[in-house]
């Protein structure tokens, strides 16, 4: 659970980011390899701990994507877990989500920085196999625009899963 901890503070911008040049992307930890479809002019940073963060180039959005071993934890257990630790208002299931014919949910939340700044949170968590949970959370302001919206939704369900 510490490294949802430290994915959810990545996303949130305590690191710099990377351009990346790619727009089909491959993510690989705990014997899993996710892929998506990322906007051009987005960026990324991957860490050595199952983790990709991607950012929008005007700092609306951002999603991180965590590949955790968490396969004991029921998906809301993970999901209070990790919008607990970054003191965001408390889950709650929002739908079924499927991820290559793999179950799990989709939760919304929102929270407010030491700035006063208002954001919504989309976490989206999938077991992926017996061992490895795909976790992905998007968090964007109130005020984006219809294509920066649909560059968030796109990600997000352009997320797929291969076993290794």
């Amino acid at each position: 659970m510490i490294r949802i901890f430290a994915a959810a503070l990545l996303m949130l911008g305590i690191l710099g980011v990377q351009p990346a040049a790619a727009r089909d992307m491959q993510f690989s930890g705990h014997g899993v390899t996710l892929i998506f479809h990322m906007p051009d002019a987005w960026f990324t940073d991957p860490d050595p701990n199952s983790t990709m963060v991607l950012k929008s180039p005007d700092h609306s959005a951002a999603i991180t994507i965590s590949i955790i071993d968490a396969a004991e934890e029921s998906d809301d257990d993970v999901a209070g877990f990790l919008l607990g630790a970054l003191h965001a208002d408390p889950p709650q299931k929002d739908k079924p989500m499927h991820m290559s014919g793999r179950d799990g949910y989709r939760y919304i939340s929102s929270i407010v920085n030491s700035h006063g700044v208002h954001a919504n949170i989309r976490l989206t968590v999938v077991h992926a196999d017996v061992h490895a949970v795909v976790v992905c959370m998007a968090v964007f302001q109130d005020n984006m625009s219809a294509e920066q919206q649909t560059d968030v939704d796109t990600t997000i369900d352009s997320l797929g899963v291969q076993p290794i």
